[in-house]
């Protein structure tokens, strides 16, 4: 059964334009099982849900701070200035 939850997830991965393979790599799974519980093919073991979730802020913030250094670099070096 589909989770409400997994929406979410879904949701955030596309903003953040995170791939479930990174996902899974950062929740120690292997990226099949994430696709079963993320599709509701199977129920989440015990604890899947919060260890997602706690993958799922790593990337973002990672992502948050990829974006602002490369922000900070850009204002440095305006286009057209060599």
């Amino acid at each position: 059964m589909l989770e409400a939850w997994t929406g979410e997830v879904k949701a955030r991965c596309h903003v953040a334009q995170i791939k479930m393979k990174e996902l899974a790599d950062e929740c120690g799974y292997n990226p099949a099982y994430l696709s079963e519980v993320i599709n509701g093919r199977t129920g989440p073991r015990d604890g899947t849900r919060d260890r997602i979730f706690a993958a799922l802020d790593r990337l973002e913030e990672k992502v948050r701070e990829e974006e602002a250094n490369h922000e900070d670099h850009s204002e440095a070096d305006p286009p057209g200035r060599n």
